[in-house]
């Protein structure tokens, strides 16, 4: 109870903050629309005030107003009564400003216009961008880890950042609030990473160092606040500013490289190693190009701008180690689209800052963010041109060979979407051929249960020393039998014959670790076949229960019997990984008499991952084929679910309206047929229907549900409705609903979308809501 009260007050103080973080964004963003105008002003007599410099981004040099100018009135008041004026010695936040040069005055409006381009991309639109994939990041780091210390300093630290990055540009324009919060994050940032970095891996019980150099970081930090605030200087070339962050970072990466020297035989490196790389590639150039030379040579190399834009290596590095695994465990798909593009952003973004850094004094703005439109277009065709080379030329590049677990992983991903035998016996052909190096394959089917006579067979010539050397020995599913470079697979047993893979490899003989691959290989092949065998078996039941009429116990018995064989066909995919975990074991065995401690600890780095790859497969399967969050979280939040899913892997915009706040009291037969057919629905839209917008309802009406389902994809002509291959998800829906005594309405035309509505009766004495005092 005290656990779940903790958990609580964290979620609490994580949402009060990001409101804070979020209401001071507001505050700044609503302030950076007036323009930054880069005057800075110098006092010739007691009432005569001259332009002394111009920032290469103000409002003042784009207006042509030139240094020498005299500078008369600022808001209708004397240039020296202007606050700016008074204290930085700069005009900032004008919205009138009356220059005179060589006797003759002009008025000058200050707004935002075409010259100030640079503004909108510096000062708005980069920090808008960066708050915006900090938020992203941060939601992904909280719905994983809503209330672990280590995951709450990290989001903190992530949107700080983001609040340092939008601040840094209004307190250019000196305004006290920005410029007050401008030096709180910058020394706050660093020392909240700090934290981070002792809680996550104490975590994982792997911290190298104690708390007491986070207590001397904050001490530093709170030290130079303090300072700024007792000079009223809070700029960020106040020395005593400079001073306590540059002695936190320090203290931060001699910490970052002692981890590096004592987890450097710890599969846990290479989190450090990421951890490491996107720090210091968003601060390296700040700290060594801007910072450093400030201190020592009164200017920096780059302008703040360009070392600010390095920032976005830190959550775009947190990101990739979220997707990677190697911060939390957090799995999601990403379409081909969103990653080509976000690769191509991060790309063009990069070499955009080169192009910057190398002719920043001549570039003009309004050239900058064409350069990067055409970057990221060219990155962008550049990406999809390279997937077509390496699908032709796939088996010259040789990119698959020797991979065993991707190629798995990719077959068990293929599997998803074959629809026969057939099929499925060529796709385990295919992957053999790009994964190693044949001569000839061939897939021979009717065939006994031994290995026949060579002189009596259909297999081709190049097997007969093989078929000599076995004739007679009985054919084992998955068991690789061969001799020298010949080999023969068995994949799959039906109607008293065996389908054999046969292989006639370049190299002499398969190593071991190929063997226990094409092994596993020949195992998920037989399970991918059996559960094809038995949705067929399935489908000639229904067709005979047809026949003979409407008998809805029989329908309801046969989808009983679909939903127990989907129970053992899980169990059956937990005894195929285990395949995977023999390959493990036997690779481990080999790591216990590697003498190269550098070869060991790659290998076993290896085999963790594959592990996690592994229970992850297990229970995404496992999820698909039996779903228990049905009965663990109830059927609304287990819909949630797989929409969730859909959003990730689709692009179609789905929409899904329920009036149910809770879940149905109702037997487990009808929320697995409502959860079913929303299944169905939701996989059909993925695959087939093309679809731009999807539409789902789940309504209560009393005393029935109604599903309905709309598209606007291409549909389904008439003469599709009965074939297999096309309406196999259909003719089980209709079942589905047949067997509940429920209605169906299917709409739908070839370019014309689909409608399909669905009125499912209750059964009696089931109640309508289960509220959540109820469920305890």
């Amino acid at each position: 109870m005290k656990e779940d009260i903790q958990k609580k007050l964290n979620q609490n103080k994580i949402i009060a903050f990001v409101a804070i973080i979020l209401l001071l964004q507001i505050y700044i963003m609503v302030n950076n629309f007036h323009p930054y105008i880069g005057m800075t002003v110098s006092q010739v007599t007691e009432e005569t005030y001259q332009v002394s410099d111009l920032h290469r981004l103000g409002w003042a040099k784009a207006s042509h107003i030139d240094i020498g100018d005299r500078v008369i009135y600022v808001d209708h008041q004397p240039v020296g009564q202007y606050p700016t004026v008074q204290t930085h010695g700069e005009v900032e936040g004008a919205e009138f400003i009356i220059v005179e040069r060589e006797g003759e005055y002009s008025r000058y409006k200050v707004d935002y216009n075409a010259d100030i381009y640079a503004q909108y991309l510096f000062y708005l639109m980069l920090p808008l961008l960066y708050f915006l994939f900090s938020s992203f990041v941060s939601l992904i780091i909280y719905r994983r880890n809503p209330t672990e210390p280590s995951a709450c300093l990290l989001i903190a630290m992530t949107l700080i950042v983001s609040l340092a990055y939008s601040s840094s540009s209004l307190a250019l324009k000196l305004n006290p609030l920005a410029e007050m919060i401008r030096v709180i994050v910058f020394l706050l940032s660093p020392t909240l990473f700090f934290h981070f970095i002792y809680h996550f891996f104490r975590e994982k019980d792997k911290q190298w160092f104690t708390s007491r150099p986070i207590y001397f970081s904050y001490l530093f930090a709170f030290t130079g606040i303090i300072s700024s605030f007792i000079s009223n200087h809070r700029s960020l070339d106040n020395m005593m500013v400079l001073l306590c962050f540059i002695i936190i970072m320090v203290t931060l990466f001699f910490q970052l490289i002692r981890g590096l020297v004592h987890l450097r035989d710890d599969a846990i490196i290479d989190t450090l190693h990421g951890i490491f790389l996107s720090i210091g590639a968003a601060t390296a150039p700040f700290l060594f190009l801007f910072i450093v030379p400030l201190m020592i040579l009164g200017q920096p190399i780059i302008p703040s701008e360009l070392a600010n834009v390095f920032l976005f290596f830190i959550p775009a590095g947190f990101l990739y180690m979220l997707v990677s695994d190697q911060l939390y465990i957090f799995k999601f798909k990403i379409n081909q689209l969103p990653y080509y593009m976000v690769l191509a952003f991060l790309f063009s973004m990069v070499i955009t800052l080169i192009y910057l850094l190398m002719h920043y004094q001549e570039t003009q703005s309004r050239h900058v963010i064409p350069f990067f439109a055409l970057t990221f277009l060219l990155t962008l065709l550049f990406l999809f041109i390279k997937r077509q080379l390496d699908h032709y030329l796939r088996s010259y590049l040789f990119v698959s060979r020797d991979n065993y677990q991707a190629s798995l992983y990719r077959f068990s991903e293929a599997m998803k979407h074959e629809k026969s035998r057939q099929q499925i016996i060529y796709a385990v052909k295919r992957e053999v051929e790009e994964v190693l190096a044949v001569i000839q394959t061939d897939i021979v089917t009717e065939i006994g249960r031994t290995y026949p006579d060579p002189n009596q067979s259909s297999v081709p010539a190049i097997y007969t020393p093989l078929l000599r050397s076995y004739h007679g020995q009985t054919f084992d599913i998955g068991k690789v039998i061969g001799k020298q470079n010949l080999y023969a697979v068995p994949l799959a047993w039906y109607e008293g014959h065996f389908t054999i893979l046969f292989i006639a490899l370049k190299n002499d003989t398969l190593s071991k670790e190929q063997y226990d691959w094409l092994s596993s290989l020949a195992q998920f092949a037989n399970l991918a076949i059996e559960n094809q065998l038995k949705v067929e078996d399935l489908l000639k039941e229904i067709e005979n229960a047809q026949t003979i009429g409407d008998k809805e116990w029989l329908s309801r018995l046969l989808f009983h019997w679909s939903e127990n064989e989907r129970r053992s066909l899980a169990s059956d995919i937990h005894d195929t990984f285990l395949q995977d975990l023999i390959i493990l074991r036997r690779r481990l065995e080999a790591v216990q008499l590697e003498t190269d401690e550098l070869t060991k600890q790659n290998t076993l780095q290896a085999i963790e991952e594959e592990v996690k790859d592994i229970i992850f497969e297990i229970r995404e399967t496992c999820t698909f084929l039996y779903p228990t969050i049905l009965s663990e979280i109830g059927l609304i939040d287990a819909i949630n679910e797989l929409i969730n899913k859909f959003r990730l892997q689709s692009n179609s915009a789905l929409t899904f309206h329920t009036n149910i706040k809770t879940d149905l009291v109702q037997p487990l037969d009808l929320k697995m047929a409502i959860y079913r057919i929303v299944q169905e629905w939701l996989n059909n839209a993925r695959k087939h229907a093309q679809a731009k917008s999807v539409w789902i309802v789940l309504v209560d009406q009393g005393d029935r549900v109604k599903l309905e389902y709309k598209d606007d994809g291409i549909g389904i002509a008439a003469n599709e409705y009965h074939t297999v291959d096309t309406n196999m998800g259909l003719l089980s829906i209709k079942e589905r609903v047949r067997s509940l005594s429920g209605d169906i309405n299917l709409e739908t035309a070839r370019n014309k979308g689909v409608r399909m509505t669905i009125f499912i009766p209750y059964h009696e004495g089931g109640n309508i809501y289960e509220t959540y005092s109820n469920r305890g």
